[in-house]
């Protein structure tokens, strides 16, 4: 607003979702605020020195478009948030897989030795384990 040294030639107008400045022959601004907003309860303060107007109105909701963006936004969310759960899932399986698997290998070699009472309590604490990991996994 560097032409302006005054705002008395200016209008300001705010609606619910609409803003319009005007200065005769200098400056025509019309936005969509693309929100809703308190036009009674916002404020504008031009800055002589900075020559610049600030506006503040609070936003009370969301318009017709607005609303679309937020849901569209949000759909994408929940969409990205199932493919990294599944991802995850998936890892956790691969990992009770492995798991799975390293204990049939255990088995196999001890099968040729004698079981002794401890390995038999620790072959038992890793089958309750692998069990709550399959439930986590399931």
């Amino acid at each position: 607003m560097k032409f302006i040294e005054s705002l008395k030639a200016a209008t300001l107008d705010i609606n619910d979702s609409t803003l319009m400045f005007k200065y005769p022959d200098v400056y025509y601004l019309d936005i969509n605020l693309m929100y809703k907003v308190d036009k009674l309860a916002g404020s504008a303060k031009f800055d002589k020195s900075k020559k610049t107007l600030t506006v503040r109105v609070p936003v009370i909701g969301s318009t017709e478009d607005s609303q679309k963006v937020l849901d569209k936004h949000f759909k994408d969310y929940r969409e990205r948030q199932a493919q990294a759960d599944k991802a995850l899932k998936n890892l956790q399986k691969s990992k009770l897989d492995d798991l799975i698997e390293e204990r049939s290998l255990r088995k196999k070699g001890k099968a040729t030795d004698e079981d002794e009472p401890e390995e038999e309590e620790a072959e038992s604490k890793e089958n309750v384990r692998d069990n709550k990991i399959a439930d986590l996994v399931s």
